[in-house]
This record gives C-alpha cells, sequence and structure tokens, in this order.
C-alpha cells in the first residue's frame, strides 16, 4: 500500500500488516466500514466497535512516523512540525 498522509508516506506491505482480534469485546467477526489512507476500518459485529484491521505492525509505524515529522519543522505541516500543529489546534479548540 502506498498513500500519503499529512506529508508522511505509508508503506504498509502485507507482511508489515497484521489481523488483531477486537480490543474492546475480543470479537473475531467484522464487517469492513469504510477504508481510509490504505488502511481498512471495520465494525465488530459483536460490540461494533470501529477500529483498524489489519493494523500495521508497531515496527512499521515506527518506521513511517520518524523523529523528524514530530520535531524539526521541516514543513511536514503546514506552519512546521506535529507539535506546532497540535498546539495551534488546542488554541482553536
Amino acid at each position: 500500500m502506498s498513500d500519503r498522509v499529512r506529508g508522511c508516506r505509508l508503506n504498509f506491505g502485507p507482511k508489515a500488516l497484521r489481523e488483531v482480534v477486537c480490543p474492546l469485546c475480543a470479537g473475531t467477526r467484522f464487517r469492513a466500514r469504510y477504508h481510509k489512507n490504505g488502511l481498512t476500518v471495520v465494525r465488530c459485529s459483536g460490540c461494533t466497535l470501529l477500529f483498524v484491521n489489519p493494523r500495521p505492525e508497531p515496527e512499521a509505524i515506527a518506521a513511517t512516523y520518524v523523529e523528524r515529522y514530530f520535531s524539526d519543522g521541516s514543513g511536514e505541516f503546514p506552519g512546521g512540525s506535529y507539535l506546532d500543529y497540535a498546539e495551534e489546534k488546542l488554541k482553536t479548540a
């Protein structure tokens, strides 16, 4: 999969994704609700929780969101880093 999310490239191959049970009720039956940014959001048939499944392995997430994404203001977000973006959002909330 390859997609763009706020300046960050997603490259989760099939080996980087893992099927999981529902994190709320441990259910194993799901229905796909929609696809966003190369990932599938499912609804648990048992408790109706929405969550990403299959989900990226922690290593794949860490490789995607490198340190500069959060801190150096390299233009990943309009006006600076993720921290700048988050601070601005808090001011307007």
